[in-house]
C-alpha cells in the first residue's frame, strides 16, 4: 500500500460530488486529498487553456472559483503531474453540463460557470455530445472514442490500472422522502433527461473499462434512489445515505484502508 509519511493514502477524485461525498464515509486518518476536479468535462479537460485570473471569477465562494478556474485553465493533469500520487477515482457525472465553445476551445458549461457571469458579453458556441447518423456519439465532429482514449491515456501515465476506480454513477429516477411514504419520482422530464443522460453514460463506462483493464469498479446505483433530505438538494444523482456506505466500503476495501 503507498502511504503518506503520516499514514495517509493520497486520492486524486476526476469526478463529481457523488465520488467526493463517498470519500467523507471513508475515515479522514486513513486518506488524504490530492486534487479534486468537478464542474468539468472530459473535453474540456483536453482543450487549450484560456489563462484565465481568478480575480474574473465572480463567486463568493472559494471552492467553486477554484472549482471554473480549473476547468477554463485546464490544471487538472498539470498539478496531479506535480504530486505524489496513490489512488485516482474516476466518475463521470459532470458529463450533464453542455460545452461552450470560445476561443476555439471547449470549456464546462456548469452552473457555477453561469454564475460567475464570466461568459457575459463573449461570443460562444454552445453543444454536446450527440450520435452521429450511423448511431456513434461525437462532439464537435469527432468521435467521442478518441477523445476517451487521449483522457485515458494521460490518466494512465500518471496512475497503475489497479490504482484506479471507476466510480460508475447514473442518474436515477425515484427518491426517498422522509415526508411522504414511500418516497416518488422525478418528473416525467427528468426522468427523460436520465434516460438520454445515462445511455452516454453507460458507452462512456463501458468504453473505460475496456480500455483500463484490471482497474476497480464500483456499479451500485442502480439499487438505491435519490434523497429527497440530501445535503446538496435533491437532484438525480444526490442519493440515498446507504450508497455512499457502500461504496465506502467498496474504496477501503480496494485500497486496504
Amino acid at each position: 500500500m503507498f502511504c503518506f509519511k503520516n499514514g495517509k493514502t493520497r486520492v486524486a477524485i476526476l469526478g463529481s460530488c457523488v465520488s467526493r461525498d463517498t470519500m467523507e464515509y471513508v475515515p479522514t486518518d486513513k486518506w488524504e486529498l490530492n486534487l479534486y476536479a468537478a464542474r468539468t468535462k472530459v473535453v474540456s479537460q483536453l482543450s487549450a487553456s484560456l489563462e484565465v485570473e481568478e480575480s474574473e471569477i465572480l463567486l463568493d465562494s472559494q471552492f467553486q472559483r477554484r472549482m471554473v478556474l480549473n476547468d477554463l485553465n485546464k490544471q487538472s493533469f498539470v498539478q496531479l503531474k506535480e504530486q505524489k500520487r496513490d489512488w485516482c477515482i474516476i466518475d463521470y457525472i459532470d458529463e450533464r453540463f453542455s460545452l461552450v465553445k470560445i476561443n476555439n476551445t471547449f470549456i464546462t458549461k456548469s452552473g457555477e460557470l453561469v454564475k460567475s457571469e464570466w461568459l457575459k458579453d463573449k461570443i460562444f458556441f454552445e453543444t454536446q455530445y450527440k450520435k452521429n447518423p450511423m448511431g456513434i456519439w461525437e462532439i464537435g465532429g469527432e468521435l467521442l472514442d478518441k477523445k476517451l482514449k487521449e483522457y485515458m491515456d494521460k490518466i494512465l501515465r500518471l496512475y497503475k490500472r489497479n490504482k484506479i476506480i471507476l466510480h460508475k454513477a447514473y442518474m436515477v429516477d425515484r427518491y426517498v422522502s422522509k415526508y411522504c411514504v414511500g418516497g416518488g419520482y422525478f418528473d416525467k422530464s427528468i426522468i427523460e433527461n436520465n434516460k438520454k443522460m445515462n445511455e452516454m453514460l453507460t458507452y462512456m463506462y463501458d468504453y473505460t473499462e475496456r480500455y483500463i483493464k484490471c482497474m476497480k469498479v464500483i456499479d451500485i446505483s442502480s439499487k438505491y434512489n435519490a434523497d429527497e433530505d440530501h445535503q446538496w438538494g435533491l437532484a438525480p444523482m444526490h442519493y440515498q445515505q446507504e450508497y455512499y456506505h457502500e461504496a465506502s466500503k467498496l474504496i477501503r476495501e480496494y485500497m486496504k484502508i
